[in-house]
Formats: structure tokens, sequence, C-alpha cells
């Protein structure tokens, strides 16, 4: 089944018809839109199970890259973040995960003016050396989303 996934991005090559602007069909730009946007869910989707299914492989390697490419395909997508930030540290990368975690600090502040979730702040600490380990519990209490940087509320716009 995950040879069909690797098939399936080998041809998802970015947005459907990419560059391509139609003014004033209304109707075709919101299918457009709607399209693009299911169509990089799914691929998004597939190289997140490639990263787990390389993980549980033990291809550590394989498995880094997969979730890259998620995160990639899809930035607002919070999860796939920490699976990146998780796979990074499970390797040694350090780097590489507080890199992701500003890549997406960065993207959250620029399109929502939010903060990532506790969950994924802990383990850019976790990357950092400020935290100890996951030891793993469950979730925070209250670290269901991004939180906005007026007020601290959950729903910044990435999903946790």
């Amino acid at each position: 089944m995950f040879h069909i996934f690797e098939g399936a991005l080998e041809l998802y090559e970015g947005e459907l018809l990419q560059g391509l602007e139609v003014r004033g069909v209304t109707e075709f730009e919101q299918w457009l839109a709607v399209r693009r946007r299911q169509l990089a869910l799914r691929a998004a989707a597939a190289a997140g199970e490639l990263a787990e299914a390389a993980a549980a492989a033990g291809d550590g390697q394989a498995a880094v890259e997969w979730a890259r490419r998620a995160r990639d395909i899809n930035p607002a997508d919070e999860e796939a973040v920490r699976r990146l930030m998780e796979l990074q540290l499970r390797t040694g990368d350090r780097a590489g995960a507080l890199r992701a975690y500003e890549l997406l600090e960065g993207w959250l502040d620029a399109e929502f003016d939010a903060v990532p979730s506790i969950r994924t702040r802990e383990l850019a600490d976790r990357a950092r050396g400020d935290a100890p380990p996951a030891d793993g519990a469950g979730p925070s209490p209250g670290s269901t989303g991004a939180a906005t940087r007026a007020g601290g509320r959950e729903g910044g716009g990435a999903r946790d």
C-alpha cells in the first residue's frame, strides 16, 4: 500500500494548475481553490503515512524526509511539524528540529499573528535542551491549538 503513496507523491509536483488565473468565472475559481486544497491535504497525509511507516521500520532518515515533505506541502499542519521535530530529535538532529519549529513560528506569526501550541513549544524546549525528554504522558491540558498573541486564546489557525 505504501508504494501507492510513494507513486502518488512522485506525481504531486505542487499546486494543481499552478499559475493559472481565471478572472470573472467565480464558480471555476472556487472549484479550483477547493480542489487544490484537497489534493495538497491528500499529498501531505500520504507523506505523513510514509513517515510513520519508515519510522516503524527503523529508517529514521527516510522518516525525517517524508515528514519534511508533509510539512512542506501543508505548513499549517502543526501536528505534522511536531512529527518532523520528534523524528529529527530521535535521529539526533536537534538543530533541524529547532529550524522546523522556527519555520512554523514565523509562518503562524505572519499568517495569523499566532504562536505555536504549548505542546509544540515544549517540544522546541526539548530540542534546545531546556526541558526533560517526554515521558510518554498525554498532552498538557489546554494544548489543543495555537494561541494568538493577543490574550493567549486557542485557535490561531494551525491544526494541532
